[in-house]
């Protein structure tokens, strides 16, 4: 081979890279978390429907789990770390620690410090003036408010975001969701049983959802 084809093929080979590199800058970037937001609100997400919106909070009384799993028609994941799972739990029960202490926080932290972050209160609108809600903190409807042509967009991404509801359940089920798509979410343990529950008039935990079932304490 000449040096002119050499040549020939280096210029070749300089423009077909400019080229290349020219057009990947022309395209547009991909919002990534917005593809799978949207994703997760259309019917072609798992569940074939946005289950943050229709679902949520997706609950069982414990007599109807307990009669599933003597029945064997129900799998149970106990997603707390592998020590209080060996203390004590379900039985028939699957242990997926899922870290789930970095998704709580507790009323005295976020009391004490309130500027800090962005609170949710994630009840009802008309609940929102009646009982009322902590100071500051900003109603979303559940079931309602949290996609993207709606509230979802609202909420800070440079700001921690703490949800609460009556009993914590709720927003122990919204906040995972909020982290899974960028957000930096907390859920308030235990909602407002565990701040105002002498002057709750519904929601209230109390001792008749103590059921008193047998567990098993092994690995």
């Amino acid at each position: 081979m000449n040096k002119t084809k050499i040549w020939m093929l280096a210029i070749l080979f300089i423009s077909f890279f400019v080229v290349s590199c020219d057009k990947d800058d022309d395209e547009p970037a991909i919002n990534e978390v917005q593809v799978l937001i949207e994703y997760l609100e259309s019917t072609d997400s798992p569940y074939g429907k946005y289950s943050v919106n229709t679902d949520l909070p997706a609950l069982h009384v414990a007599e109807r789990v307990r009669g599933l799993n003597n029945a064997g028609k129900v799998y149970i994941v106990d997603i707390r770390a592998a020590e209080d799972f060996a203390q004590g739990h379900i039985k028939n029960a699957h242990n997926v620690a899922a870290g789930f202490g970095k998704t709580a926080i507790v009323s005295q932290t976020v009391l004490g410090n309130k500027e800090d972050y962005y609170i949710i209160n994630y009840w009802p609108a008309a609940e929102y003036s009646d009982p009322g809600h902590i100071s500051g903190a900003i109603q979303y409807t559940p079931r309602e408010s949290i996609a993207l042509n709606v509230d979802l967009k609202t909420l800070p991404t440079d700001k921690t975001i703490v949800v609460y509801c009556y009993s914590g359940q709720e927003s122990a089920q919204l906040a995972p969701y909020l982290r899974l798509i960028g957000y930096d979410a907390k859920s308030l343990k235990y909602g407002t049983n565990g701040m105002i529950y002498d002057q709750m008039t519904k929601s209230k935990w109390s001792n008749n959802f103590i059921m008193g079932y047998e567990y098993v304490t092994s690995k």
